[in-house]
């Protein structure tokens, strides 16, 4: 599919760059179904994901004295 999809974008970038602004393109739906697909799969792979929230206390006190050259 990455062969594919590769020639797919190629015809689509050449579209858009040879294209006035204003004209309409033809759908490529294959395109469309590939991102469709695509969409679905990040979904699921993300959804399984931990939403971990990072506390930048630390981070940030190691920036500032970085910056600064002094202890905070």
């Amino acid at each position: 599919m990455v062969s594919s999809a590769s020639t797919l974008l190629d015809r689509l970038l050449f579209l858009k760059m040879n294209a006035p602004e204003i004209k309409e393109i033809p759908r490529i739906d294959s395109i469309n179904e590939y991102l469709d697909n695509s969409i679905v799969e990040i979904k699921s792979r993300i959804s399984g994901m931990e939403d971990a929230k990072n506390n930048w206390d630390q981070l940030n006190k190691l920036f500032l004295q970085t910056i600064t050259k002094r202890e905070i």
